[in-house]
C-alpha cells in the first residue's frame, strides 16, 4: 500500500513539474520568440498573449527595423 502511495505521489509531481516547464516557455509576442532564439527568422509562429489557452497564430517579422514585429493580419 505504502509502494502505491509513492508511486501516485511521484506521478503527480512529474506531471505537475512537466506542465509547468511547458507553461515557462509559452512566447506572448514575436519578442519573445526573438529573444529565446535570436536566430529566428520571419514566419508564422505561435504565440500566447492570454496564456497557455489562448494560442495565437501571427506572423513574426525578424527583419524590418530590427525586427520583432508581431502582426495578425495581412
Amino acid at each position: 500500500m505504502m509502494f502505491q502511495v509513492k508511486f501516485l505521489l511521484a506521478q503527480l509531481l512529474l506531471a505537475v513539474s512537466v506542465q509547468s516547464n511547458s507553461q515557462a516557455y509559452l512566447p506572448i509576442d514575436c519578442d519573445d520568440i526573438y529573444q529565446h532564439d535570436n536566430k529566428s527568422s520571419s514566419g508564422v509562429y505561435t504565440i500566447y498573449p492570454g496564456g497557455p489557452t489562448t494560442p495565437l497564430h501571427v506572423y513574426c517579422d525578424m527583419e524590418t527595423d530590427g525586427g520583432r514585429w508581431t502582426s495578425t493580419g495581412p
